[in-house]
């Protein structure tokens, strides 16, 4: 079903082409192009969805998601180690189609295969089909872009540089985004992990932390998109660092320059794209603790969309896929990669004690790792119950972690200190 919705991009090319017939020098030329294409409101893209028209979809039919994840089989991504941002992307998507497709509201799909990472054979038809069109359309949405700005109609902030697409790459996005509304697609939303340069590619980086890229106000769709990744980083910011890099570290990073958001208004509905973490960050290494990471990370994105449109009864606290958990051996400072730490540092982060007071997560972060963070975390946790602060888990700890996480009907709220 195509979108309704396109007057002002029809006005647009009109005024455009129109300007093209006389140079920029004849100032009042551009003037009338520029308003013509306005239509005497200050904004060079009229606002073409809000966040009223997303809860009139949401409840009288289901809502499409369309779910992207970053890069392809020819263009990997970042890697680090054994790590591919490639496969990530594609387990992450997995899960999320998980989450969004046992809800009767709904309708999630993906934009690649999550086993074969090939493009769905409808979008893969639909670009090659339409490889011209999609050529001609996006040097139009650029040329547009540019004489805005030139005019001081679109002032976007660039808070972080990007590497620009390559030609394939580009194509690739703008036929998403052409595809997504011709078919009246609500959210598209992009996977991505995120990477900085290195001084050796097998070391880690200076930053972590995940950040949600949404459209700069200015864009067509950037209000409403806004809205929707803000109730999604709330989610994620309960148990997620927030991206340390200047620039990211606003959680929603308003951006005019990326295509997956929507860049030169070539995306008429939400679009948003989540860069989840940097890959070299600890709790990605180890594969048993990267999956179970990932999937609480993608429950939190599915939670943070219910929040976006419906009341919840549950604290937040307590929706999370580390908890309940029954611990069953002792636990101490020095073990890494282990499952069972991973769930202990749930457990505590949904009690209020990690990361330990003075503490953010991008210095302990939820990883599966015993060290000073969890230990301190540990013996606040004893005193609160009156347990002999050693920092491990023994006997006593574990009989009262399970007291208190191994149901779901158990009580998380901190006692009073």
């Amino acid at each position: 079903m195509r979108s309704t919705n396109r007057s002002w991009m029809k006005k647009s090319s009109l005024a455009f082409s129109f300007a093209l017939l006389f140079p920029f020098s004849f100032g009042w030329v551009g003037d009338i192009a520029l308003q013509f294409a306005s239509l005497a409101t200050t904004r060079a893209y009229p606002v073409t969805v809000n966040s009223q028209d997303l809860m009139k979809s949401y409840q009288a039919r289901k809502l499409t998601v369309l779910i992207v994840p970053g890069h392809d089989n020819i263009d990997p991504g970042a890697a680090f180690g054994d790590v591919s941002e490639a496969d990530i992307n594609l387990t992450m998507t997995k899960y999320l189609l998980e989450r969004f497709g046992n809800d009767a509201n709904i309708h999630a799909s993906s934009a690649r295969d999550v086993v074969s990472g090939d493009y769905s054979p409808e979008i893969k038809t639909y670009i090659a089909e339409e490889k011209e069109d999609i050529d001609s359309w996006s040097k139009i949405l650029r040329a547009l872009a540019t004489y805005y700005r030139e005019n001081n109609a679109l002032k976007p902030e660039a808070l972080v540089h990007h590497n620009s697409a390559n030609p394939r790459v580009a194509r690739v996005l703008y036929g998403i985004n052409r595809w997504a509304n011709e078919h009246d697609i609500d959210v598209v939303l992009h996977v991505h992990f995120n990477d900085h340069t290195r001084r050796a590619r097998s070391r880690p980086g200076n930053y972590s932390g995940f950040t949600i890229y949404a459209p700069h106000e200015g864009l067509p769709n950037g209000r409403a998109s806004q809205e929707l990744a803000q109730s999604i980083f709330d989610r994620l910011n309960d148990r997620f660092p927030v991206s340390d890099l200047p620039g990211e570290h606003l959680g929603v990073t308003p951006d005019a320059e990326l295509i997956a958001v929507g860049a030169n208004g070539s995306r008429e509905k939400v679009s948003f794209l989540i860069e989840y973490g940097y890959i070299y960050e600890s709790q990605f290494k180890d594969p048993e603790v990267r999956d179970k990471i990932v999937r609480e990370m993608a429950y939190q994105t599915y939670m943070g969309v219910k929040d976006f449109f419906e009341a919840h009864a549950l604290e937040r606290a307590r929706e999370t896929t580390l908890i309940p958990y029954v611990f069953t051996r002792d636990l101490a400072r020095g073990a890494k990669n282990d499952p069972d730490i991973l769930h202990l540092q749930g457990a505590l982060n949904a009690a209020g004690f990690y990361p330990p007071s003075g503490k953010t997560l991008n210095r302990c972060p939820i990883n599966g790792s015993f060290g000073p963070c969890v230990e301190r975390a540990v013996k606040s946790f004893q005193s609160a119950y009156g347990i002999n602060t050693t920092g491990t888990v023994g006997p006593q700890t574990r009989a009262k972690l399970n007291e208190r996480f191994s149901s779901s009907g158990a009580s998380t709220t901190a006692p009073a200190e």
